[in-house]
C-alpha cells in the first residue's frame, strides 16, 4: 500500500492515502462552466510520479529530469511485503533510490553511501525487488528460465497504475497501445493465476520459427548472389578480352578510338556490377550471421573475392 507521496519542493501538495478507496479531486473555481477542464490540477501527474518512484525510466524526456524538477527529490512511504519503508528518488540521480527502513530481508538489500549514509539501491535492482515482494517474481534473472519473455514488475504494476497517456484505459487486457501481444498474454495469465509459462513458451516457439524463417532467407539471399556474382566475373573477363582486342584492333588501324571508348566504358559497367554484387554477397554473409546468432564486426565484414569464390 501507498500511504503518502511527498517531495522537497516548495509547490507539491503532499498526499496522505489510508485503507480502502481513495479519490483525488481536482478543485473547480467558482463560475467554472461545464466546459472548462481542470487539467493542470495535476492529476497525471500523481500517476507519473508514482510510476517514477516504482521504477519507471526516466529518459532525457522525463518530466522529472526537466530544468523545473530535475533538482528536487520525490519520495513515497510504502509497504514493500511487509516492511513500511520510505523511498526517494531524484530526476538529478534517476538510477539510484535512496531507502530509509528496515530493508535487510529483501531478496536484494540496498547497499550503504558511506558519503551520506543513506541506504542506496539501483533502479534496476529496485524493480527485481518490488517484482519479488509484490507479484512473488524471481528476483535473480539469471536462475529463470524464459528470461526474455518471462513476466516482468513493470508490465505487472502498469495494469494496476495505468497511464491515460498510453491509452492504458483502452482496452482491460492491455495496460499502453504499444505493449506487445506476448506480454499481454504473459501477464494476464499470471494475473489470473494462470500458468504463465504456456505463453512464454508459445513465444519462444514463434521467435524460433522467425529465426528461422530470415536464417532461409539469408541463405537463399546468399545463394542466389553467388550465382549472380559467377555470372558477373564471366561477364566482366568477357568485356575485358574484347576491351583488349580493341585497343589492339586501334593499334593497328582497323577501327577508330570510338570503338575503344565503347569497349572501355562495356568494361568498367561489368566492373562496377561485379563490385555490387560483392558488397551484396558480403551483406547477404552478414545477415546469415546474424541469423545463426553471431556476431560480426566491420573488419568481418569485408571479404574478398577469393573468399567470396
Amino acid at each position: 500500500m501507498i500511504h503518502g507521496l511527498s517531495s522537497d519542493l516548495p509547490t507539491f501538495k503532499s498526499l496522505t492515502f489510508r485503507p480502502g478507496l481513495n479519490i483525488l479531486l481536482a478543485d473547480k473555481s467558482a463560475g467554472a462552466t461545464d466546459r472548462q477542464s481542470r487539467n493542470g490540477a495535476g492529476k497525471t501527474s500523481l500517476v507519473e510520479l508514482i510510476h517514477f518512484l516504482f521504477g519507471a525510466n526516466a529518459g532525457k524526456d522525463s518530466i522529472f529530469r526537466s530544468s523545473a524538477l530535475v533538482g528536487h527529490t520525490f519520495e513515497a512511504r510504502v509497504d514493500v511485503g511487509t516492511t513500511l519503508v520510505d523511498v526517494a528518488r531524484s530526476g538529478a540521480k534517476p538510477s539510484r533510490v535512496v531507502i530509509q527502513g528496515d530493508a535487510a530481508s529483501w531478496p536484494i538489500p540496498p547497499s550503504l553511501d558511506v558519503k551520506t549514509g543513506d541506504q542506496i539501491i539501483s533502479n534496476e535492482n529496485w524493480r527485481s525487488v518490488l517484482g519479488a515482494l509484490m507479484f512473488g517474481l524471481n528476483a535473480d534473472s539469471d536462475g529463470d528460465e524464459n528470461v526474455r519473455y518471462r513476466p516482468s514488475f513493470r508490465s505487472l504494476f502498469s495494469y494496476f497504475v495505468r497511464r491515460q497517456n498510453s491509452d492504458g484505459f483502452l482496452s482491460p487486457t492491455q495496460q499502453s497501445s504499444k505493449q506487445q501481444g506476448w506480454d499481454q498474454q504473459v501477464a494476464i495469465s499470471f494475473l489470473l493465476g494462470l500458468d504463465a509459462a504456456v505463453p512464454q513458451q508459445f513465444q519462444e516457439v514463434r521467435t524460433r520459427e522467425r529465426a528461422m524463417g530470415e536464417l532461409r532467407k539469408a541463405a537463399k539471399d546468399g545463394a542466389t548472389e553467388q550465382r549472380r556474382l559467377a555470372a558477373l566475373r564471366e561477364a566482366q573477363d568477357r568485356s575485358a578480352r574484347a576491351y583488349e582486342l580493341a585497343d589492339r584492333r586501334y593499334r593497328a588501324g582497323s577501327i577508330g578510338w570510338l570503338d575503344v571508348l565503347v569497349a572501355q566504358s562495356d568494361l568498367l559497367a561489368a566492373r562496377a556490377s561485379h563490385a555490387a554484387s560483392l558488397r551484396q554477397l558480403s551483406l547477404a554473409r552478414v545477415d546469415l550471421f546474424k541469423a545463426l546468432g553471431g556476431g560480426w564486426s566491420i573488419d568481418g565484414a569485408h571479404l574478398s573475392e577469393r573468399s567470396a569464390k
